[in-house]
C-alpha cells in the first residue's frame, strides 16, 4: 500500500500510472498500467552482442531518461528517495523509452536529515550509507546506485557478484568507452556522498 500510495501521487511518462486501488474483503487490488518490455538486465542477457553489454550510445540514452525520472522524484515538494535503482527495475519498451518500476522500498523525505528506520537496498547497488539501520541517507544515495547501474550496463559486470574493491575500471574492460563517461560513473560511485554529484541535474 505504501508503494501504491507513492505511485498514485506521481505523474511522469516514465513511471507507470496507478489507476485505482480497491479493497475487497481481505484483499487489496492495485490496477496499474501494463508495461510491455523487458528489464535492462534481461535485455543484456538476451542481447545479440557477444559482450553482453549495452553499447555506449544506447546506455547514455537510457541513462538520460533515468536521470530525468530521478530529477522529477527528487524535486517534488516532499522528495522521493527511490532507494532501489538497479537494472532489474528499469524496463525497456519497444519504442526505446524506459519505465521505472518497483517503488516498494521508496521513502518520502519529509524533512532534511531524516533518518531511515530500516537499512534496505540491493547489495552492490545500494550506497554504503544505506547498509546500517538509522544512518542518515539522502537523495545522493540514489546517485550512487545510478552510477553502479551505469557501470553494469557498460561492462556487463554485476556489482552484486563482485566486491566493490575488486570492480575493474570501465576503460580497462572496454577501452572504447569515453574517458568522460568513465569519470561520470566514478564520481557517482564515490564512497563519501560529498564527493559524488550533489544532484541528478548536475
Amino acid at each position: 500500500l505504501q508503494e501504491a500510495a507513492i505511485m498514485k501521487s506521481l505523474n511522469h511518462s516514465n513511471i507507470p500510472r496507478i489507476v485505482t486501488i480497491e479493497n475487497h474483503a481481505d484483499s487489496v487490488f492495485i490496477v496499474m498500467d501494463y508495461v510491455d518490455g523487458m528489464s535492462i538486465k534481461d535485455w543484456m542477457m538476451r542481447s545479440k552482442s557477444s559482450t553482453g553489454r549495452v553499447p555506449q550510445d544506447l546506455a547514455v540514452a537510457w541513462m538520460k531518461q533515468i536521470c530525468q525520472v530521478m530529477i522529477y522524484l527528487h524535486n517534488r515538494k516532499k522528495p522521493i528517495f527511490y532507494r532501489d535503482m538497479k537494472p532489474d527495475n528499469v524496463m525497456i519498451q519497444s519504442d526505446g523509452n524506459i519505465k521505472l518500476l518497483d517503488f516498494g522500498i521508496s521513502v518520502v523525505i519529509n524533512e532534511p536529515g531524516q533518518k531511515i528506520e530500516r537499512a534496505l537496498g540491493t547489495k552492490g547497488y545500494a550506497a554504503p550509507e544505506q547498509s546500517k539501520r538509522g544512518n542518515v541517507c539522502d537523495l545522493r544515495s540514489d546517485i550512487y546506485a545510478i552510477g553502479k547501474t551505469f557501470y553494469f550496463m557498460l561492462t556487463g559486470l554485476n556489482p552484486t557478484q563482485i566486491p566493490k574493491d575488486k570492480l575493474r575500471p570501465i576503460r580497462e574492460i572496454d577501452s572504447s568507452i569515453s574517458v568522460g563517461i568513465e569519470k561520470i560513473v566514478d564520481k557517482c560511485c564515490q564512497e563519501n556522498p560529498d564527493d559524488r554529484y550533489q544532484s541528478c541535474e548536475e
